[in-house]
């Protein structure tokens, strides 16, 4: 029975709705073609004509198919009035881009002014006049490139200039012309090429000069150049033939070999040179026979080197050089030995090095050369002898550890011609002295005793300071939380349930005011007409709401003493524990251990303090210390800190750094003597001296460093006439591996 009730009742339910969505459906057709004249509307004033005018025509089509005549007809006002304002905008456009000789954005202009207004001759008009326009710009461009076939370069890009100035921007002229200018500068280049070619200069410089005008590029300047040089190098030819014929052979052969340069090619220069050559090579070999007759050694191989060098075995070039090579040798073979036996290690090498570098294959100088390189070696050789660290009982522990890391260095790092060897047996000569106090060594007092034998350098160092001191302070405070008691507040559960009980009251007001309500609606229907069957269900429907309203009314009743009853058997207030901050203080215990130690390099030979250096070392630990509070939730943080020793090796790790760079310093001091020994010996004049010390500080310092350049300067001046037959640094370099 429910079933078909509801069968029955949907019908004329479905049928409103379904009258509901078709008025809906009818409002919103209605709406749209409004909407789509709107937005014509807004596009015209935006100067958005065609999508206006496409709007439009769609708001026309929706309102005739709405059968909305008045509509329709407002809106083909407003399309003819965006047409009219379409055109005119357009054809603005169109006589602004035409004056400017923008002739393709004219065009399109035009055409979307006829477009809007098809009837408006005068639109048709300009467009025809554009279109001539147009065409008579092409027609020009034609002709240019017709023009450019013909190679009448110049004519051609006249006109498509021309085509340019009609017509600004013809798509593809500007390419157009700059195809035209690259074929003629080309073209012209390729006939400057061939006149040079033929050696006609002042055509290929004529046509050059025009390729230039079309295009500024390598090609053309690279022919002007050549034309450049071939006149020069002409020049040149007639001077050195000038020269020649008058005996100035080599100023001839310079004004040749120039010639050469600018035009290898030119057919007089091959007969030319090698007179000139000749010449010259003859007047070299007379020259250097002449100087070798002389002695003059340096000068002949110089000239034998030259002749040589211009013309390969001319003249018996080669064993007239090997001869003069042979000399020199033997020269400083002979000097090499005489210094040997004077024990001049240093000077010695230097000339046998020399001997070797003029002869490579003779026996007797790799001989010689062999016993000063062994001498040399010796004289540099240098003993460094450390005697570690002098301390008090207290500080021993320091200087221990300052020995171990000193001594492991020295041997390590020591050049290659030092010797380290530890010898604390020689403190003994410092005696019981402060090292800060020792400002010389004696020599001769140390001697007597013979304890510096077989030692060249003395390194020692004292612990100056070794200790461990310590602070606190009052670094800050924490905080701790800890109950103390209970305090009253405010019952959660208490503020809830007087909160329930205002809503149950406002709910108990509002049933209220509605019960109210429906009395008085049902007190207005009190005499209606029985026999009217609308008025009756008034009647009934407002009793209803009487009785729903006080059934409302009850309940909320009931609800509002529920609710006083659970406040109040609820207590306002409870107890809860009380936390307190506490800020407790925090301690930091501060240990610092600091190292002081003297290093000092004395010469055993003058007593003579090398270096002298003062260290420093410094180490820091610091923790914080708290004492447990249990009342107020303090936890205890004991002090945890290294012991004294360890402090005292950290402060000492923190200096080694400085104390190795410290010991380098005086290994690196070892071949000072022999710079010193190098200046007094300048100072005397004393030459010999001089160079003797200075190849032994090269020796000494095999890498180089700062005074090396100074040195072989030096050398170069004893060499005197053989400078620049000899490279010294290469010679010292590749016989004797030092100023690698």
């Amino acid at each position: 029975m429910r079933t078909e009730h509801a069968v029955k009742s949907s019908g004329p339910v479905w049928a409103f709705r379904l009258s509901a969505i078709v008025m809906v459906l009818a409002i919103l057709a209605g709406c749209a073609h409004e909407k789509a004249y709107k937005r014509g509307d807004r596009l015209s004033r935006e100067g958005q004509y065609e999508q206006a005018v496409v709007e439009l025509e769609t708001a026309i089509r929706l309102a005739e198919e709405k059968n909305s005549r008045k509509a329709a007809e407002k809106y083909r006002v407003k399309l003819a009035e965006v047409k009219v304002q379409a055109g005119q905008f357009f054809y603005r456009e169109a006589q602004l881009r035409f004056d400017r000789a923008d002739l393709g954005g004219a065009r399109d202009a035009i055409e979307q002014c006829v477009k809007f207004c098809p009837q408006e001759q005068t639109y048709e008009a300009f467009r025809q006049r554009v279109v001539q326009a147009i065409a008579e710009a092409e027609q020009v461009r034609a002709d240019a490139l017709s023009l450019a076939e013909q190679r009448q370069w110049q004519a051609a890009v006249q006109r498509m200039n021309e085509a340019l100035a009609m017509y600004r921007t013809l798509p593809g002229g500007e390419a157009d012309l700059k195809r035209i200018r690259e074929r003629a500068y080309q073209y012209y280049v390729d006939r400057a090429t061939e006149r040079l070619r033929e050696g006609n200069l002042v055509q290929a410089e004529s046509e050059a000069q025009v390729a230039m005008t079309y295009q500024s590029g390598s090609e053309a300047k690279a022919v002007l150049q050549t034309v450049k040089d071939r006149r020069e190098a002409a020049k040149l030819i007639a001077r050195g033939r000038t020269l020649l014929d008058q005996g100035d052979c080599e100023e001839a052969l310079r004004a040749l070999q120039q010639a050469e340069k600018l035009h290898p090619s030119h057919p007089d220069l091959p007969d030319l040179l090698g007179r000139a050559k000749r010449a010259v090579c003859d007047r070299w070999l007379e020259q250097g026979r002449t100087a070798a007759a002389a002695h003059d050694y340096p000068a002949a191989m110089r000239l034998f080197q030259k002749s040589r060098d211009l013309l390969q075995g001319y003249g018996g070039v080669d064993p007239l050089l090997a001869d003069v090579q042979s000399k020199l040798a033997e020269l400083h073979l002979k000097a090499s030995r005489q210094f040997l036996q004077g024990d001049a290690g240093g000077i010695a090498t230097f000339h046998a090095t020399a001997a070797l570098r003029y002869l490579p294959e003779s026996a007797d100088a790799r001989q010689n050369f062999t016993q000063c390189m062994g001498q040399v070696r010796q004289d540099v050789a240098y003993t460094i002898a450390f005697a570690g660290f002098k301390s008090t009982p207290a500080q021993q522990q320091s200087a221990t550890i300052l020995d171990a890391v000193s001594l492991e260095h020295l041997t390590k790092a020591h050049p290659e011609n030092i010797t380290v060897v530890e010898r604390p047996d020689l403190w003994t000569v410092l005696g019981e002295r402060d090292l800060k106090s020792v400002e010389r060594l004696d020599p001769q007092a140390a001697a007597a005793a013979n304890p510096l034998q077989d030692v060249d350098a003395l390194i020692v160092g004292q612990v100056l300071e070794s200790k461990v001191t310590s602070e606190s302070k009052r670094s800050g405070y924490g905080e701790s939380v800890y109950q103390d008691g209970y305090r009253p507040e405010p019952n959660p559960e208490h503020i809830e349930a007087a909160h329930v009980l205002d809503e149950a009251i406002a709910r108990l007001e509002r049933a209220r005011m509605r019960l109210a309500e429906a009395e008085d609606r049902l007190a207005h229907l009190r005499y209606v007409d029985p026999h009217d069957p609308h008025e009756m269900e008034r009647l009934h429907r407002a009793r209803a709401e009487v009785d729903e309203a006080r059934r409302h009314l009850e309940h909320a009743a009931a609800e509002v003493g529920i609710a006083r009853m659970r406040l109040a058997g609820i207590p306002p207030e409870v107890l809860v524990p009380n936390m307190v901050a506490y800020q407790y203080p925090i301690e930091t215990f501060t240990w610092t251990a600091s190292i002081s130690c003297l290093v000092k390099m004395l010469d055993a030979a003058t007593g003579e303090v090398f270096l002298a250096d003062r260290l420093d070392g410094r180490a820091e630990q610091s923790d914080n210390m708290v004492q447990a509070d249990p009342y107020r939730n303090v936890p205890e943080d004991p002090l945890v800190l290294a012991s004294e020793p360890a402090l005292i090796q950290a402060a000492v790790d923190s200096m080694v750094a400085r104390l190795r760079q410290t010991l380098n310093q005086a290994c690196a001091k070892h071949g000072e003597r022999f710079l010193v020994m190098m200046q007094q010996a300048e100072a005397a004049g004393d030459t010999i001296g001089a160079v003797d010390n200075g190849i032994k500080y090269l020796f000494a310092y095999p890498a180089g460093n700062a005074q090396a350049n100074r040195i072989v300067e030096s050398l170069r001046r004893y060499l005197a006439d053989e400078d620049g037959l000899i490279d010294v640094r290469a010679m010292l370099r590749a016989h004797c591996h030092i100023l690698q």
